[in-house]
């Protein structure tokens, strides 16, 4: 288990879901669907811009992307660190709780940046290094 303790970190997010123009749900006539207009004005909204209607299509074109850290997702971390005993860390006490006594943990400074990912080739590149490892 690892605890990471930063304010500032290198975040790389893996996209999840890209939108582009082609993507969208059409009707019969080639238009839009109601639903994917819908969802087209609320994405434009949210990003400050108001949806302007020009014969069934928007004067803006979307085409972005999503991606998202979610709770308990599999991340890789590259960073210095050092072993801690949770009993000497009141802060941890709950994980000593769960009998859980030593946890690695994770700081930045000026000297070392930390960089988090849920990018898969990261995750499959960590694991093959510590199969390798494993196995020698």
């Amino acid at each position: 288990m690892a605890l990471i303790r930063t304010d500032v970190a290198k975040i790389i997010v893996h996209v999840d879901k890209v939108h582009v123009e082609s993507t969208y749900m059409r009707d019969s006539g080639g238009f839009l669907t109601k639903e994917e207009n819908e969802n087209r004005a609320l994405a434009l909204k949210s990003i400050g811009t108001e949806p302007k209607r020009f014969i069934g299509v928007y004067a803006e074109d979307l085409k972005f992307e999503e991606g998202v850290l979610q709770p308990y997702e599999q991340v890789t971390a590259l960073g210095q660190g050092r072993w801690i005993k949770t009993c000497d860390d009141h802060e941890l006490n709950h994980l000593l709780e769960e009998g859980i006594e030593n946890v690695f943990e994770l700081k930045t400074s000026e000297a070392q940046q930390l960089i988090v990912s849920d990018a898969k080739y990261l995750l499959d590149d960590v694991k093959a290094q510590y199969d390798f490892q494993k196995n020698k």
